[in-house]
């Protein structure tokens, strides 16, 4: 049996087989998770629960550049599987990290019908994100009261190892949380795409 670490590795060079890409998106990371399903899960979404990040989270990444000070880059964190509107639904929160930054953090369900996969994707939610941020910054200052102006890279990328999040399912609507800054953000699984 593989280990995860294994998997991860396996995963980066399923996903630059063909070439990296110089940047990563919310659409270029949706399709590697669908090429991933189809090529390690045989079609199987279940395959996804066995993905881990960095520091064995689960998730699922991709990465633009080799040199994270250049690459822009899409790391998510799988929050759970829950069945939701009677499918078996994936909950990622995916962060769009460029030069080490987070510049986006977006919601995403995955279910898988007839076969096919179906995304439905939260907004781009700026308070959320300005909240999230601040808070990172703030805990660094706490920590570093002599630190200076700068904030390392550690305290501005997505996922921080330290995040915990809540995921709560209302209805169709699926909330996540960050426990630390109070952040939520939202996606509806019902209706148009």
């Amino acid at each position: 049996m593989q280990s995860k670490s294994h998997r991860v590795l396996l995963l980066a060079v399923v996903l630059c087989a063909g070439g990296c890409a110089t940047s990563a998106s919310i659409s270029s990371w949706q399709h590697a998770v669908e090429q991933y399903v189809a090529q390690k899960g045989n079609g199987d979404p279940n395959v996804l629960r066995d993905v881990t990040l960095s520091g064995d989270r689960p998730g699922f990444g991709v990465i633009g550049e080799d040199d994270p000070k250049k690459s822009s880059d899409a790391n998510a964190l799988l929050l759970g599987s829950r069945v939701v509107n009677n499918q078996p639904t994936f909950v990622y929160l995916v962060g769009l990290v460029k030069a080490m930054k987070v510049q986006q953090i977006r919601l995403a369900a995955l279910q898988y019908v007839n076969g096919r996969p179906v995304w439905k994707l939260g907004h781009d939610d700026h308070k959320a994100l300005a909240a999230y941020r601040d808070y990172n910054k703030r805990l660094y200052r706490q920590r570093n009261p002599q630190g200076g102006k700068d904030v390392p890279a550690a305290y501005l990328t997505f996922p921080r190892d330290e995040d915990r999040f809540d995921l709560n399912v209302r209805g169709t609507t699926l909330e996540a949380k960050h426990q630390q800054s109070g952040s939520t953000w939202q996606v509806n699984v019902a209706g148009k795409k």
